[in-house]
């Protein structure tokens, strides 16, 4: 079953829900979709997957210079930093700039 037709309903309905909706029914709502989240790890456990090679895979990390490997490493980089870019930013900022 195809499910991306779920994505912008959704998206749109707790956008609307953030907006208007109380604290604790956010919240409500959000402690149900952590349970669709769980259904990853139940299905992770029902595709029976070679464990030792799991466990082995997850420790021991491994290395290639293939061309989408280095850009999916050099993505997840920059993503990562831009972040922590624009809260130094604006540390240094608050820094400079006299009260």
């Amino acid at each position: 079953m195809d499910s991306r037709w779920l994505v912008l309903p959704l998206g749109l309905g707790l956008i609307g829900l953030l907006l208007v909706g109380k604290h604790d029914k956010v919240v409500g709502v959000l402690r149900y979709l952590l349970l669709g989240f769980l259904a990853f790890a139940v299905a992770a456990y029902l595709a029976h997957p070679d464990w030792s090679v799991l466990v082995r895979s997850s420790l021991i990390p491994t290395l290639s210079l293939r061309g989408d490997v280095v850009a999916g490493g050099l993505a997840l980089l920059g993503t990562t930093l831009t972040g922590y870019v624009y809260v130094w930013e604006t540390i240094e900022r608050g820094v400079e700039e006299p009260p």
